[in-house]
């Protein structure tokens, strides 16, 4: 691993290697390393691929650049031990936890700050992984929400919706009325899963659904459906 000069590209110093300019504490030696990051309190993570060893970790380390030596401060291992031979990475989480995807051993986990393992997970067979990430997500499908409704027993309507992939609605509405121009709304009701039902008040021949976040700002209105008997 290398630190280089940005303006004129020399070689600040080398950490590892048979060149190393720092002296290597008891467990601070890697290999076939991968995701190197300097953290806010100094210290460096690093995915150590370990090929040597027998197994991967994720290792802390800190390094006295004036004295010129490099200390494990924590390192993560897997329970059961992965070998990496390619690839992987180390995330260090808000609130301490850490996250290690163990390239083409193809599982991805989760530790606390203290090393006790906290989520752990394994792609299908043959699946490898460059690195892994946790982090808020929000998922904006380019399809638009689907919607369908039947009618039942006396009248009543039941319409359904469902929108796949999409992480912000909060609230499904429903509007319904005699002919596709003429809907009003007829009931709102929290998402629940993958579809959500709606009973829509009063008569109904069309009905549209509409997803809308949990400020009532509308996400995403359906194609307006007709009611099947």
């Amino acid at each position: 691993m290398y630190k280089i000069d940005r303006t004129t590209g020399a070689i600040v110093w080398r950490l590892g290697g048979k060149q190393s300019d720092f002296a290597m504490g008891t467990g601070a030696t890697f290999s076939w390393q991968h995701d190197a990051r300097r953290q806010a309190d100094g210290t460096l993570t690093i995915f150590d691929d370990g090929a040597s060893p027998g197994h991967s970790r994720g290792i802390v380390l800190r390094l006295d650049e004036q004295a010129k030596t490099a200390t494990l401060v924590r390192a993560f291992e897997h329970p059961a031990p992965l070998l990496a031979r390619s690839q992987g990475n180390m995330q260090v989480l808000p609130g301490g936890n850490v996250l290690i995807g163990w390239g083409d051993a193809g599982y991805v986990s989760e530790f606390s700050a203290n090393g006790k393992i906290v989520f752990d997970a394994t792609y299908p067979a043959a699946v490898q992984s460059y690195r892994n990430y946790r982090q808020a997500w929000t998922g904006r499908p380019a399809d638009l929400p689907a919607a369908a409704a039947v009618s039942g027993p006396g009248g009543s309507v039941t319409a359904f919706a469902s929108w796949n992939g999409a992480t912000g609605g909060r609230q499904v509405g429903c509007s319904r009325g005699p002919s596709a121009g003429a809907l009003k709304l007829a009931g709102s009701v929290p998402r629940s899963g993958f579809e959500t039902s709606i009973p829509v008040r009063g008569p109904a021949q069309w009905v549209q659904v509409v997803a809308r976040n949990a400020r009532g700002a509308v996400l995403g209105s359906s194609p307006i459906v007709n009611v099947s008997a």
